[in-house]
């Protein structure tokens, strides 16, 4: 396996490196906290309001995006918004792939060769249509997870990075770059490549299992989750992009995960099983939104069962999102946001 320095070319080879040299778009940066102010972090149950809207309070139009298979989840919309990669389950004992559809669900097409198992999508910046995902090889079968980069309907995927260990869990963002989740000492901590290419740079260390990161649009900070007391919950945190002494966001004692930003750059949307199912006890995750300077904490979801792995629209328009509403099997949802 590949030494933990080994990774892309640089932007310089952008061709063969992200398929296109990642564009700086500043996006200013929340403002801190007053130093007088005491911080809110990190924010417990007693946080939460619950709009008597309910889900109109933030989601209108809501649709559901895919219907067949046994899953589709892991919704990724294009920088363009008009298309969205998926991991799709077609049946039962049938390995996950990364297939590409239309904004409404249409004009499917594979992304990842047959046999491969294959998560985790994201598309590169650019007019190119790249997308970034990770997969264990089916040709060679290999036993871990790499990262590939492939275009839909172009050439066979190119194997992009290859560390010890399982890479997964994958976000792009144009200022932070690439943020995945490496194995690389067997627990899992969250690691960075800067958009135009080099070394990775790892962000976590110790404190548990950790992943499932987001950065803010400025590309300056990363949210992520990590599993505590031996896995029994996890709970929200942010670090600097660069590394350094990570800070508690939640205590909410239950398993918090998938952040996705928003690209205001103040808020997060993420996951949590606060609420009993009826019969699937652990079960009913709903999506929250915790707003990052004021910590003010807000339900976004009230339909029993799951509702996990958000992801907004470059311009914050339409949120998607994995769903078992409807009784069965998670599908992708999608619905126009409103702040």
């Amino acid at each position: 396996m590949a030494p933990l320095s080994r990774l892309v070319v640089p932007c310089a080879a952008a061709a063969l490196a992200w398929g296109a040299c990642a564009r700086r778009q500043p996006v200013p940066a929340p403002p801190p906290p007053a130093a007088t102010r005491p911080s809110p972090f990190p924010v417990g149950r007693e946080a939460i309001t619950e709009p008597p809207e309910g889900e109109a309070r933030h989601l209108r139009a809501l649709r559901q995006v895919t219907l067949d298979g046994v899953q589709n989840s892991e919704p990724a919309p294009s920088p363009d918004g008009r298309w969205l990669a998926v991991v799709h389950v077609p049946e039962r004992d049938a390995g996950p792939s990364v297939v590409i559809l239309d904004a409404q669900g249409r004009n499917r097409r594979a992304l990842s060769p047959p046999g491969w198992a294959s998560v985790s999508p994201v598309w590169l910046p650019g007019d190119g249509g790249r997308v970034l995902f990770s997969s264990r090889d089916g040709a060679d079968g290999g036993p871990t997870l790499d990262v590939w980069e492939r275009a839909p309907g172009g050439e066979p995927p190119a194997r992009r990075l290859a560390l010890p260990g399982d890479e997964a869990e994958l976000s792009w963002n144009p200022a932070a770059g690439l943020l995945f989740t490496a194995t690389v000492d067997g627990e899992g901590d969250v690691y960075r490549v800067p958009p135009d290419g080099g070394a990775p740079l790892r962000l976590t260390r110790g404190g548990g299992p950790s992943g499932s990161a987001a950065a803010t649009p400025d590309g300056r900070f990363v949210v992520y989750r990590t599993f505590q007391d031996g896995g029994a919950h996890a709970e929200l945190f942010i670090v600097s992009a660069e590394g350094g002494t990570p800070r508690q966001l939640t205590a909410l004692g239950v398993t918090a995960w998938s952040p996705a930003m928003h690209p205001s750059g103040r808020r997060v949307v993420f996951s949590a099983d606060l609420r009993p199912h009826a019969r699937a006890p652990g079960q009913n995750f709903d999506l929250y939104q915790l707003d990052l300077e004021t910590g003010a904490l807000e339900r976004v979801t009230f339909t029993e069962g799951p509702d996990t792995l958000p992801a907004f629209t470059a311009d914050g328009r339409t949120l998607y999102w994995t769903s078992g509403r409807q009784g069965g099997s998670n599908q992708v949802f999608a619905a126009e946001w409103v702040d």
